[in-house]
């Protein structure tokens, strides 16, 4: 709001014509924008450069692949329990589950 009060006051526009236009200030306005472009380029080049390398490096190379199934007998095994309680417990809603100190599983219920 005072930017704008200030901007309304006739010295305003006189001060802005005097510091651009008199004082030649629009070549270093120029200049540092010069500079801005540069460093957009330097950058934008950086990132292209980086994107074709990342496509030659993992070119046919899909790391998103699903992963592969795991049976009933796998997790089973894995939890130390039997595949007829696994099963059986896949079908509830609700189940509570005790571990012991290694991780194994000591109570489902």
């Amino acid at each position: 709001m005072v930017t704008y009060v200030k901007w309304q006051q006739p010295l305003g526009y006189h001060l802005v014509y005097f510091e651009m236009f008199t004082l030649q200030g629009y070549k270093q306005v120029i200049h540092d924008f010069v500079k801005f472009i540069i460093s957009v380029a330097i950058m934008g080049g950086s990132l292209a450069i980086w994107a074709a390398y990342n496509f030659i490096r993992f070119k046919g190379n899909d790391r998103r692949a699903k992963p592969q199934s795991v049976t009933l007998e796998d997790q089973a095994e894995f939890f130390g329990i039997n595949s007829d309680l696994l099963r059986k417990y896949r079908q509830a809603s609700y189940v509570r589950v005790s571990f012991d100190d290694n991780g194994k599983i000591t109570d489902l219920s």
